[in-house]
């Protein structure tokens, strides 16, 4: 694996974990009413998915190993260029469902390096 690429799975994954520690355990309506938790989601949202299309432009073929790349990519591009779309479910339910599911692929990728 490229050095390159080593740094941005581990950017992914630390973002991931910063994410499930920053909800631990919260529920949607404390989620929704807690601005710091929004900020800091969606800023680590913003890292992982910078690290995805850092990684689709310098080196495609470990991109592509990321089930949800081009999802995770476009979700990034809302948060900074369309910010005013975001919708608080949404994010919750992507920090939820398919960080998670995220974290795992990009460790999963650095331990078979």
């Amino acid at each position: 694996m490229p050095p390159r690429v080593r740094k941005l799975l581990s950017d992914v994954v630390s973002s991931s974990e910063m994410i499930s520690t920053f909800l631990d355990g919260m529920s949607y309506p404390q989620y929704a009413a807690d601005l710091r938790t929004q900020a800091a989601c969606e800023r680590h949202l913003m890292i992982a998915g910078e690290a995805i299309a850092r990684m689709q432009r310098e080196h495609p073929e470990w991109a592509d190993r990321i089930t949800q790349a081009k999802s995770i990519k476009a979700f990034r591009n809302i948060v900074i260029h369309e910010y005013e779309r975001v919708d608080d479910e949404v994010v919750y339910g992507i920090v939820t469902k398919y960080v998670p599911m995220l974290r795992v692929e990009a460790e999963q990728l650095l331990g078979g390096a």
